[in-house]
């Protein structure tokens, strides 16, 4: 979407180049730390700090349009919040593993 409309006006393979480096990123965090974390905390805490994750991530879109309204969208500053973003949501998709690991406890 244009910046005029909230959006960040990139193009269609940049957009796909951040999506999939997102995803591989994600995937290789949780197939390395997941057991680990959900092993240290226990699932309750991490599915509730994992879900909490949805505040900061539905807040930051307004405010890395509004960065890159002020800064340019080519500012570092903005690519930091991108990152940040990208890296709740990376947490988030742990709550998806520890919901479908208690169902499957409970069906065994």
């Amino acid at each position: 979407m244009p910046l005029e409309i909230g959006g960040l006006g990139f193009d269609p393979p940049k957009i796909g180049y951040i999506i999939g480096s997102y995803g591989a990123a994600s995937a290789i965090f949780q197939g390395f730390y997941f057991s680990r974390i959900v092993r240290h905390f226990g699932v309750r805490k991490v599915f509730v700090l994992s879900m909490s994750t949805l505040i900061p991530i539905f807040l930051s879109f307004p405010a890395i349009n509004i960065t890159a309204v002020a800064f340019g969208r080519k500012s570092p500053l903005v690519w930091i919040l991108i990152l940040i973003l990208l890296s709740s949501l990376g947490f988030l998709d742990i709550a998806y593993g520890v919901s479908c690991s208690q169902t499957a406890q409970l069906v065994s």
